[in-house]
Parts: C-alpha cells; sequence; structure tokens
C-alpha cells in the first residue's frame, strides 16, 4: 500500500530462491491488529466488517431466543455482540454520520427483541433503555 498523493506509482519486484523475478501486488486495504484500513486513510471497510458481524451474532440471539427481557438482553447484547463493536474505537472512532448510523443500526436491531420495548420508537427504546 502506498500512501499520499505524491507517491511514486512503480512496481515492487523480488527475486525468488530460484532466480525468478516475482511482481509484488499492492494491496488496496492493511490489516493491523484486526483492524483494517485502506490507503486514503479510511475505516469504512472495516465499519462494514464488523457491523456484519455484530448482526450476524444477534441474528443467531434471535433464532435461539424467542422471547427476551432486559437482563437477559443485557447479557446477550453485552458479552458477544458489544466487544466486536467496541474492538479498536480509539482508533478509528466514527466522525462521520454514516458511520455513526450504520453502527447505530446495530443497536436499533438489537432492542427490537426485548418483549417489553419492541413496539415502541427507536427513541423511545432509547430513553428506555438509558434509564
Amino acid at each position: 500500500m502506498t500512501l499520499g498523493h505524491s507517491s511514486p506509482v512503480s512496481d515492487y519486484i523480488m527475486r525468488g530462491s530460484d532466480g525468478n523475478i516475482v511482481n509484488i501486488e499492492k494491496s488496496r486495504l492493511e490489516n493491523n491488529l484486526r483492524i483494517m484500513i485502506d490507503s486514503d486513510l479510511k475505516f469504512s471497510e472495516y465499519m462494514h466488517m464488523v457491523t456484519k458481524k455484530a448482526n450476524g451474532i444477534m441474528a443467531v440471539i434471535r433464532r435461539t431466543f424467542s422471547c427476551i427481557d432486559f437482563k437477559c438482553f443485557n447479557v446477550l447484547y453485552k458479552s458477544p455482540v458489544r466487544p466486536h463493536l467496541e474492538y479498536g474505537v480509539i482508533t478509528w472512532f466514527p466522525c462521520k454520520m454514516k458511520d455513526i448510523e450504520l453502527i447505530e443500526n446495530v443497536w436499533k436491531r438489537a432492542t427490537k427483541q426485548v418483549k417489553q420495548i419492541k413496539n415502541l420508537a427507536y427513541l423511545e427504546r432509547l430513553a428506555i433503555d438509558s434509564s
């Protein structure tokens, strides 16, 4: 991966152990400690990957439990789902509205699974959960 607007556009090659020349491909994404960053120093693909993983875990919870109350929801959300959303948040802190909405959609979907509040509007579910 090359960074910057004035970075040279050159091909990198490597000589193999048998003497053959091998071209080294440029990568568009770089993975460091499970956090992916692209050549524009953006984390959007990483955020899509994380929210997809969190939504998948919530789908397993939804299929496994037919009726979830507040106490059960807190345990089921905070243990397997939330760590995926919060890992490395200091590095990729979402500052764009589209990134914030992407992560918040996981929470919206998750709170719909609590039987006492599933018929309420999202802002009402949020107010009840934070109290």
